[in-house]
């Protein structure tokens, strides 16, 4: 009997710890989660109101604001598409390192803060290409009816093409 419980408790264990390599590991209860909550390599700094929230805003699963700190190394294709708007389309295993909120679709990309060393080094506006990022203070916004925005700040370029 001992032997039988001891087989069990091992395979539930690799189980759980198969598990923990997926990229859904990362998905996270928008309505439960904490400040100081280990997200990856991210800890959740606060979770708020996004903007345009109605002004009894609660956190629910349809409207939130979480930001994270943690800086991540990702690689992916880059698009600097607007005058304040340079997006980042993760390749599958950095977004294996990005938190996701557990519902709605995950936003295939993220925006690079509007900063003029951004702007400067992903100029002229048009550009495309590859790029690995140092990033840090990731954060998912949730609006009803409007979608999810990602956004982080970028520490360092490590390699852009």
């Amino acid at each position: 009997m001992r032997l039988n419980i001891k087989i069990f408790v091992l395979l539930t264990a690799g189980i759980v710890l198969a598990s923990c390599t997926s990229s859904d590991t990362l998905k996270f209860d928008s309505a439960n989660i904490k400040v100081g909550q280990q997200i990856g390599e991210m800890i959740v700094m606060s979770v708020e109101p996004p903007e345009n929230a109605y002004p009894e805003w609660t956190p629910k699963n349809d409207e939130v604001a979480v930001y994270f700190k943690g800086q991540i190394t990702v690689s992916g294709n880059y698009d600097y598409v607007g005058t304040n708007e340079i997006r980042l389309y993760p390749d599958k295993e950095s977004l294996k390192k990005l938190p996701k909120l557990d519902f709605g679709k995950d936003q295939s990309y993220f925006v690079l803060a509007d900063t003029e060393d951004n702007r400067n080094t992903f100029a002229p506006v048009g550009s495309k290409g590859i790029a690995t990022l140092k990033i840090d203070n990731y954060s998912i916004w949730s609006v009803k009816n409007l979608g999810i925005t990602n956004r982080a700040d970028v520490i360092s370029v490590d390699y852009k093409k």
